[in-house]
């Protein structure tokens, strides 16, 4: 699944790149040989959104495989991802919008996201729709 970056949401990863590498100068690299943005720096494989709009999932520094493009419900659960740990919520709109009978997801109630063990602040995208937030009917 490839997504299409227009020029405002593009400028808006440039601005979140920016800050970060202002934190974590030592952090880039892989960005620039890439032509990405990085949307999920760890605990996991890395996530990347380049600019012609693909999603690189980068396990090689968590248990060695290659870069890889992500097959296409994993692109999407990479988006929701990048959108709550960038606060880019523009990233929310590359994701496909419901089709006119879809109901919210009967997992996740439609807010991608579910609760991994109650009362704790952990959660994970919803494995029923992927991050959509809906479902077929």
């Amino acid at each position: 699944m490839r997504f299409t970056l227009g020029p405002d949401l593009l400028a808006q990863l440039r601005r979140y790149r920016d800050e970060q590498r202002r934190q974590f100068p030592e952090w880039g690299g892989e960005e620039d040989e890439l032509n990405a943005f990085l949307l999920h720096p760890g605990m996991g494989p890395l996530i990347y959104i380049t600019v012609d709009g693909r999603i690189l999932i980068d396990e090689r520094t968590w248990n060695g495989d290659v870069l890889r493009e992500a097959a296409d419900d994993e692109a999407i659960e990479s988006v929701v991802i990048g959108a709550s740990m960038t606060g880019i919520d523009a990233l929310l709109d590359l994701l496909p919008p419901p089709p006119p009978a879809a109901a919210p997801c009967p997992e996740c109630a439609g807010t991608r996201w579910v609760t991994l063990i109650a009362g704790r602040p952990w959660r994970s995208v919803c494995r029923t729709c992927h991050g959509r937030g809906w479902a077929p009917s």
